[in-house]
């Protein structure tokens, strides 16, 4: 593969319109694939997670962006090996983390077949009735998977799995987005006690000369491939974390713009609440690693993945209809421009369900897709806010979302940055802010909020009903638990 220069990018997370209205942007996470085999790399793999990881995350934070490292120790099931998914997703997920990857190589070489086995059939009706789970992965993989260089290139069909997801990060662009860590051999010949030498040996030496010749020959590729500079080589796992952390710690930093330069006092403060929010957002809502299909889940009738999904009109809640389909949300979720404001005015979707049955990250797609609809000028006047309840730690506090909610709508249509200390009644200046233009509020947990010391929920319900009278332009999509009750627009 020809090298490819590169040239640092610098993102600006704030961009003006042509009102001068300020314009939040979250940059695109930083989602390294961890490569390794696993067993000899347990130790580097655990204190990178907890010791280096969290460290460049709040390096990305200060970005405007987070740092998501893909480790799947705990990413692939069994099911997926026996049905022949394993490489296959291997593969996909490093695709999906281009142009990120780190890799840790050692003495072994990692799962491969047997050299002297036939190769691998090009069709899966070639595999026969009771395949080789490997060879039924490699296949599968290069077949259904579109990953035709494992069969068209017959040394791979004796690679390892790691050495598999290598080469083919190797095909991808953006060459310097990709560090490999080579560990010095390990000496265990002072260890007297000869079955602890020995089963040391087993877990950290080379499985065979031959593994250890494709070793050392995948390590050649990868100095032919890569810089000297994207090479690194280390002894302990203190060693690597200070390596890791400088390496991908300078990334970040020419990768992206400092918002720190730019915003200051209240305004850095609206800044770093909306990014926590909407960090959770893009998590929850759009990250096909944890989701395997999350478009084709939602496809489904939505009682298979929540109990209930209703459409209810906000003044005194008259009438309710049921929402049977994902379909059905997305045409609710495409009307939400709030055209027809006299008929559908605080028309309300709840999604409620039981623990664990998806709300948040149904909740978190229909946030995204509203955020994401073209920008129509109609649209543009339409302000999106969403509010995830346990996305940090001030989240479930209601004065929280209250203030988020104040200072996001009066910078959207007044154009101007709110005085927080000048607030002096949270409840009013909150009823006001509906008032200000056209909002569509996603908000999930609402249910979980904890009471402000000056007020509850409830006290905010009775106090917007007094001044009913006012006309409000909200569409509210919330999520609660499955028998909450809920009054807040």
């Amino acid at each position: 593969m020809e090298k490819q220069a590169s040239t640092p990018k610098f993102q600006r997370l704030l961009s003006h319109n042509s009102k001068r209205r300020l314009q939040y942007q979250l940059s695109e996470a930083v989602t390294p694939f961890v490569s390794s085999t696993f067993i000899d790399f347990e130790d580097e793999r655990e204190y990178l997670v907890k010791k280096v990881f969290p460290q460049l995350n709040l390096l990305c934070v200060e970005k405007g962006s987070r740092f998501e490292p893909l480790d799947l120790r705990w990413g692939i099931s069994e099911a997926q090996k026996e049905k022949g998914h394993l490489i296959q997703s291997c593969l996909d997920y490093v695709r999906h983390c281009s142009p990120y990857f780190i890799c840790l190589l050692g003495e072994r070489y990692g799962s491969h077949r047997d050299p002297k086995s036939d190769l691998l059939p090009r069709s899966l009706e070639g595999l026969g009735s009771d395949p080789d789970w490997l060879d039924k992965n490699l296949v599968v993989a290069a077949v259904t998977g579109n990953y035709s260089f494992i069969l068209n290139n017959t040394d791979n069909h004796f690679a390892s799995i790691t050495e598999l997801e290598v080469s083919y990060r190797l095909t991808l662009q953006n060459p310097d987005k990709m560090f490999f860590y080579l560990r010095t051999p390990k000496d265990f010949s002072h260890i007297q006690d000869q079955f602890e030498r020995n089963a040391l040996l087993k877990k950290f030496g080379s499985e065979s000369e031959y593994a250890a010749k494709r070793l050392k020959n995948l390590k050649r590729k990868i100095r032919s491939y890569v810089p000297n500079s994207q090479i690194r080589e280390y002894t302990t796992v203190e060693q690597l974390g200070k390596l890791v952390y400088d390496d991908w710690s300078n990334l970040i930093a020419n990768e992206f713009f400092d918002v720190s330069t730019s915003l200051r006092g209240a305004a850095m403060e609206m800044y770093q609440e909306w990014q926590a929010h909407a960090a959770y957002q893009q998590t929850l809502g759009d990250d096909s690693r944890y989701y395997t299909s999350l478009n084709a889940s939602l496809g489904f009738e939505m009682d298979k993945i929540i109990d209930s999904v209703y459409f209810k009109v906000s003044e005194g809640f008259p009438s309710e209809e049921s929402l049977s389909s994902y379909k059905d949300c997305l045409s609710l979720l495409n009307k939400s421009t709030l055209s027809g404001y006299k008929d559908e005015a605080g028309s309300i979707l709840a999604v409620r369900g039981s623990r664990g049955s998806g709300k948040s990250a149904f909740l978190a797609y229909l946030s995204k897709k509203r955020s994401d609809l073209p920008r129509t000028p109609f649209c543009a006047g339409v302000k999106v806010f969403f509010h995830f309840v346990g996305c940090n730690s001030q989240s479930e506090d209601l004065a929280n979302f209250m203030t988020r909610y104040i200072d996001e709508m009066t910078e959207f249509f007044l154009e101007s940055l709110p005085a927080r200390d000048q607030q002096k009644c949270l409840i009013d200046s909150f009823h006001a802010a509906m008032c200000f233009g056209p909002s569509v509020v996603f908000l999930d947990g609402m249910d979980q909020f904890t009471s402000s010391p000056q007020f509850s929920l409830k006290e905010v319900s009775q106090s917007r009903s007094r001044s009913s009278s006012v006309k409000v332009k909200v569409k509210l999509f919330l999520r609660v638990s499955l028998n909450s009750v809920f009054t807040l627009f």
